[in-house]
């Protein structure tokens, strides 16, 4: 997979403690972060495996191997998803649709949650 391939990345802004994160995701990645809570043996928290197309986002964007799996907890899930899976960095959400724009990139749905 090349960055040219992915023509839609989403904004995934994280904020807390007087920190701001922003990052660009593949598709995939951000179609996994929103994906429901699915504990295979109906506990409160576990490790999830990461798939294999989202890592493969995760290494085209952030130039980062990801890890095979990521633990999340019932309650947060989503946002436990968004703070450990990587993407493009910026410093400003303006930084990242400047970056979209002159890479000729169309930005879908965005995603806020906390740091902590």
């Amino acid at each position: 997979m090349k960055l040219e391939d992915m023509k839609k990345l989403h904004l995934v802004t994280l904020s807390g403690g007087g920190d701001v994160y922003h990052k660009l995701v593949g598709p995939k990645t951000f179609e996994f972060i929103s994906s429901e809570w699915s504990s295979p043996d109906g506990s409160n928290s576990y490790d999830e495996i990461i798939p294999e197309e989202v890592k493969e986002e995760i290494q085209c964007l952030s130039g980062e191997t990801s890890d095979d799996s990521i633990h999340i907890t019932i309650g947060s899930f989503d946002n436990d998803r968004a703070i450990q899976l990587d993407g493009k960095d910026f410093d400003s959400a303006t930084q990242a649709v400047k970056w979209a724009v002159k890479s000729g990139v169309e930005l879908g749905e965005e995603y806020d949650g906390c740091v902590y």
